[in-house]
């Protein structure tokens, strides 16, 4: 899919970009298999990342609630607590970026081609057996709409503010040239997806790979290009999805300065980073043993970071964030003015997924002898997944026009009590759609960018 809106772009503030790119790969009869990194391995680039070489037998994971649901939103926000609290078996040490809504769009174009109990594991790990109904639903045509209503996320400032927000979604579907591919499954792709078929020959891996890292370079604005290697492909890859998100936006109201300052990692270890400060009123909540602040952005974007009371406190931050709390805590929020620390940012997370689907109960389709893809391509037991990866990069800054912070929002007005919201110690978070509720990215920050301390 190739979706965008871009208007009046000149000099954006804040939240920007906030990137995506996954691919997942079929494979068929014998072609070049490597050995999986580590699974859910953070990935070093603009900013160190601690890693975690295996899994914690520690953790303690939180109870993640099984009600019935209305909407496909809600499904998506559903299957994202299911992946994030997945990722907490690989510790708490590191920084994470992790788009679920793209991954839940990617996987429900790799549904349309399953059949049998393939299918019925997608249904089960996407949540869409908790859809009231389910069965006389056209779920690829809710997809397409709640694609439409991110499709219209746009600018919607004063013309003599000059913000913008741009939203991209883009997918594609790469298939082997010559394969017997399925006409309902192709059309459904292309309509509602917006993923037409691109065939390439994967026996020229080099070739195939240069395409597909070329249309991801291209919908993430070159922020990120290379998600599959050559030594991926071969004569035996089927089809490789691919599925990138771009999000530029804008605060409503900027952050004024930026000043050192110090961030504790843990109880024993402090660095240097770059904090953005702002006074200004905000929604604030105080719930449990953490603080909920909301951040909106032009075009009906927001994000709410919630920071625990703790410097050791991120658990339970983790544990109210995967019980679906959300919500809630939003309903709870109260406009006040609020003195705000934030870490500047510039973090990128690289994931390989498909241990974490498995365990979360997409079994069959990795399996070579139990996958069904029939309705794609070809016959039962012809093709099957190999690889789920995904590179996210999230980049928050403070930029902006000077001037514009009062008078944009409406604020409640009579008295209001000062608040204070430090991220000065390891926090999570949410990056929304807010008229859907749809959660675009989720975040934990354990380690912000570090700022050279400069000799006296």
């Amino acid at each position: 899919m190739g979706m965008g809106h871009r208007n009046r772009r000149r000099s954006l503030s804040g939240l920007w970009p906030v990137l995506l790119a996954v691919v997942a790969m079929w494979g068929a009869g014998c072609g070049p298999r490597l050995q999986p990194t580590k699974d859910g391995q953070a990935a070093e680039n603009t900013a160190p990342v601690s890693r975690s070489d295996a899994a914690s037998p520690t953790i303690e994971l939180p109870e993640v609630g099984d009600e019935p649901i209305e909407t496909l939103a809600e499904a998506s926000n559903a299957f994202a607590l299911r992946l994030y609290a997945s990722l907490l078996r690989n510790g708490r040490e590191s920084n994470v970026i992790v788009s679920p809504t793209g991954l839940f769009f990617g996987l429900m174009m790799a549904r349309e081609g399953a059949g049998g109990r393939t299918r019925e594991q997608f249904d089960a790990v996407l949540q869409l057996t908790r859809l009231t109904d389910m069965a006389d639903r056209d779920l690829p045509g809710e997809c397409s709409e709640l694609l439409g209503k991110l499709r219209v996320v746009g600018d919607t400032a004063p013309l003599e503010v000059g913000e913008a927000t741009e939203l991209n979604v883009a997918n594609s579907l790469w298939g082997q040239q010559g394969l017997d591919w399925k006409d309902a499954f192709l059309k459904t792709l292309e309509h509602d997806f917006d993923g037409p078929l691109n065939e390439v020959n994967f026996a020229e891996a080099p070739a195939a790979a240069r395409a597909i890292n070329r249309w991801v370079a291209e919908r993430t604005r070159g922020r990120i290009g290379d998600v599959i290697s050559a030594d991926r492909l071969g004569p035996g890859t089927d089809m490789v999805l691919a599925y990138a998100v771009y999000l530029t936006a804008s605060w409503k109201g900027p952050f004024v300065r930026t000043e050192a300052e110090r961030f504790h990692v843990s109880e024993d270890e402090t660095i240097t980073v770059n904090m953005m400060r702002q006074k200004r009123q905000l929604r604030m909540a105080r719930v449990e043993k953490l603080k909920l602040l909301r951040q909106q952005c032009w075009g009906g974007i927001s994000a709410v970071f919630i920071l625990p009371d703790t410097i050791e406190g991120l658990a339970d931050a983790e544990a109210w964030l995967i019980s679906g709390k959300l919500n809630d805590g939003l309903k709870a929020s109260q406009t006040r003015e609020v003195d705000v620390h934030l870490p500047k940012l510039d973090l990128e997370s690289t994931f390989r997924l498909q241990d974490h689907l498995k365990a979360m109960g997409l079994v069959d389709a990795f399996d070579p002898g139990l996958a069904d893809f029939s309705h794609a391509v070809g016959r039962r037991g012809d093709t099957w997944m190999d690889m789920v990866s995904q590179v996210a990069r999230v980049k928050i800054e403070e930029k902006g026009l000077e001037g514009v912070t009062a008078g944009v929002l409406d604020f409640l007005h009579g008295p209001v009590d000062m608040g204070q919201f430090r991220a000065d110690h390891p926090y999570l978070f949410v990056i929304r759609h807010d008229e859907s509720g749809l959660i675009l990215f989720i975040g934990r920050v354990v380690r912000p960018n570090e700022v050279e301390e400069q000799s006296p």
